[in-house]
Protein backbone atom coordinates (compact mmCIF):
# COMPACT_ATOMS: atom_id res chain seq x y z
CA UNK A 1 0.00 0.00 0.00
CA UNK A 2 2.71 2.69 0.83
CA UNK A 3 4.52 1.44 -2.19
CA UNK A 4 1.86 2.26 -4.34
CA UNK A 5 0.66 5.40 -2.91
CA UNK A 6 4.53 6.36 -3.24
CA UNK A 7 4.96 5.46 -6.83
CA UNK A 8 1.60 6.71 -7.67
CA UNK A 9 2.90 10.13 -6.43
CA UNK A 10 6.13 10.06 -8.23
CA UNK A 11 4.22 9.39 -11.83
CA UNK A 12 2.11 11.93 -10.94
CA UNK A 13 5.19 14.54 -10.17
CA UNK A 14 6.73 13.47 -13.13
CA UNK A 15 4.17 14.08 -15.31
CA UNK A 16 3.99 17.46 -14.02
CA UNK A 17 7.59 18.31 -14.65
CA UNK A 18 6.67 17.03 -18.29
CA UNK A 19 3.55 19.43 -19.01
CA UNK A 20 5.75 22.49 -17.09
CA UNK A 21 8.29 21.44 -20.26
CA UNK A 22 6.67 20.75 -23.07
CA UNK A 23 7.08 24.03 -24.50
CA UNK A 24 10.49 24.15 -23.87
CA UNK A 25 13.05 22.42 -26.61
CA UNK A 26 15.61 19.92 -25.73
CA UNK A 27 18.48 22.67 -25.78
CA UNK A 28 16.48 24.72 -23.91
CA UNK A 29 15.43 22.41 -21.09
CA UNK A 30 19.72 21.12 -20.78
CA UNK A 31 20.60 25.03 -20.55
CA UNK A 32 22.66 24.74 -23.53
CA UNK A 33 23.39 27.79 -26.02
CA UNK A 34 22.60 27.27 -29.79
CA UNK A 35 24.15 29.31 -32.56
CA UNK A 36 21.59 30.06 -35.38
CA UNK A 37 23.20 28.45 -38.55
CA UNK A 38 22.06 29.74 -42.25
CA UNK A 39 22.42 26.24 -43.95
CA UNK A 40 22.28 27.19 -47.22
CA UNK A 41 24.97 29.66 -46.61
CA UNK A 42 27.31 26.44 -45.72
CA UNK A 43 26.92 25.80 -49.39
CA UNK A 44 27.19 29.51 -50.92
CA UNK A 45 29.95 29.25 -53.60
CA UNK A 46 32.14 32.20 -53.29
CA UNK A 47 31.78 34.52 -56.71
CA UNK A 48 28.11 33.36 -57.49
CA UNK A 49 25.60 36.01 -59.30
CA UNK A 50 22.08 36.49 -58.87
CA UNK A 51 21.13 33.92 -60.79
CA UNK A 52 23.02 31.06 -58.50
CA UNK A 53 24.96 29.73 -61.92
CA UNK A 54 27.50 27.83 -60.21
CA UNK A 55 25.42 26.65 -57.97
CA UNK A 56 23.01 25.30 -60.81
CA UNK A 57 26.26 24.07 -62.68
CA UNK A 58 27.66 22.18 -59.13
CA UNK A 59 24.00 20.53 -59.31
CA UNK A 60 24.56 19.80 -63.04
CA UNK A 61 27.89 17.86 -62.22
CA UNK A 62 26.62 16.16 -59.94
CA UNK A 63 23.59 14.64 -61.22
CA UNK A 64 25.55 13.76 -64.61
CA UNK A 65 28.14 11.41 -62.32
CA UNK A 66 24.90 9.69 -61.26
CA UNK A 67 24.92 6.05 -61.73
CA UNK A 68 22.51 4.59 -64.99
CA UNK A 69 21.25 2.32 -62.93
CA UNK A 70 21.52 2.96 -59.08
CA UNK A 71 20.38 0.86 -56.19
CA UNK A 72 18.31 1.83 -53.83
CA UNK A 73 20.79 2.92 -51.25
CA UNK A 74 22.72 5.28 -54.13
CA UNK A 75 19.29 6.76 -54.50
CA UNK A 76 19.00 7.75 -51.05
CA UNK A 77 22.50 9.47 -50.55
CA UNK A 78 21.49 11.19 -53.99
CA UNK A 79 18.32 12.73 -52.34
CA UNK A 80 20.06 13.77 -49.39
CA UNK A 81 22.76 15.49 -51.68
CA UNK A 82 20.01 17.47 -53.38
CA UNK A 83 18.43 18.22 -50.34
CA UNK A 84 21.41 19.11 -48.10
CA UNK A 85 23.12 20.92 -50.87
CA UNK A 86 20.58 22.60 -53.71
CA UNK A 87 17.53 22.54 -51.48
CA UNK A 88 17.54 27.03 -51.98
CA UNK A 89 17.53 26.44 -55.63
CA UNK A 90 14.27 24.79 -55.80
CA UNK A 91 11.11 25.55 -55.19
CA UNK A 92 8.97 24.06 -51.85
CA UNK A 93 7.49 20.70 -53.78
CA UNK A 94 10.54 19.64 -55.67
CA UNK A 95 10.24 16.15 -56.11
CA UNK A 96 13.43 14.37 -58.39
CA UNK A 97 13.04 11.90 -60.66
CA UNK A 98 15.86 9.37 -59.31
CA UNK A 99 14.88 6.34 -61.53
CA UNK A 100 18.30 6.90 -64.10
CA UNK A 101 20.64 9.64 -64.93
CA UNK A 102 19.40 10.89 -67.53
CA UNK A 103 15.73 11.05 -65.88
CA UNK A 104 17.53 13.62 -63.01
CA UNK A 105 20.08 15.18 -65.42
CA UNK A 106 16.78 16.37 -67.67
CA UNK A 107 15.01 17.18 -64.19
CA UNK A 108 17.60 19.21 -62.73
CA UNK A 109 18.22 21.18 -66.45
CA UNK A 110 14.52 21.85 -66.92
CA UNK A 111 14.28 23.18 -63.10
CA UNK A 112 17.04 25.44 -64.01
CA UNK A 113 15.20 26.37 -67.00
CA UNK A 114 12.42 27.25 -64.86
CA UNK A 115 14.54 29.56 -62.40
CA UNK A 116 15.78 31.37 -65.57
CA UNK A 117 12.58 31.92 -66.83
CA UNK A 118 11.02 33.06 -63.51
CA UNK A 119 13.73 35.54 -63.81
CA UNK A 120 13.38 36.95 -66.69
CA UNK A 121 15.66 35.54 -69.04
CA UNK A 122 15.51 35.18 -72.59
CA UNK A 123 14.33 31.77 -74.09
CA UNK A 124 17.06 31.21 -76.63
CA UNK A 125 19.07 31.92 -73.39
CA UNK A 126 17.89 28.59 -71.80
CA UNK A 127 19.46 24.65 -71.76
CA UNK A 128 18.71 22.25 -74.20
CA UNK A 129 17.46 20.16 -72.15
CA UNK A 130 16.44 17.29 -74.92
CA UNK A 131 19.80 17.40 -75.73
CA UNK A 132 21.17 14.53 -72.98
CA UNK A 133 24.71 13.55 -74.65
CA UNK A 134 25.67 17.34 -75.04
CA UNK A 135 25.06 17.84 -71.14
CA UNK A 136 26.95 14.34 -70.25
CA UNK A 137 30.00 16.05 -72.32
CA UNK A 138 29.65 19.76 -70.44
CA UNK A 139 29.13 18.35 -66.83
CA UNK A 140 29.02 14.70 -66.67
CA UNK A 141 32.56 12.54 -66.16
CA UNK A 142 35.39 12.43 -69.06
CA UNK A 143 35.62 9.05 -70.11
CA UNK A 144 38.34 10.23 -72.96
CA UNK A 145 41.09 10.45 -69.83
CA UNK A 146 40.44 6.66 -68.95
CA UNK A 147 39.99 5.20 -72.47
CA UNK A 148 43.31 4.15 -72.77
CA UNK A 149 43.72 3.02 -69.02
CA UNK A 150 40.97 0.87 -69.96
CA UNK A 151 40.56 0.12 -73.58
CA UNK A 152 41.07 -3.43 -72.86
CA UNK A 153 37.66 -3.93 -71.77
CA UNK A 154 35.58 -4.72 -74.63
CA UNK A 155 32.77 -3.12 -75.25
CA UNK A 156 32.81 -0.15 -72.46
CA UNK A 157 33.46 2.93 -75.28
CA UNK A 158 31.16 1.36 -78.11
Amino acid sequence: MLFEAEFSKEIERQIAAKQANKDKSLVERLGLQTESVDRNARFAIAGDDESQTLMWRALMKDCAFYFDAPSIDQENKMRRTLQRKYDGLFNANWRPSLGTRRDLVTWACNQYNGSLLEKGQEEKQLVDCDNYQMLLREFGPDYNKIRGKMGHIRGLFD
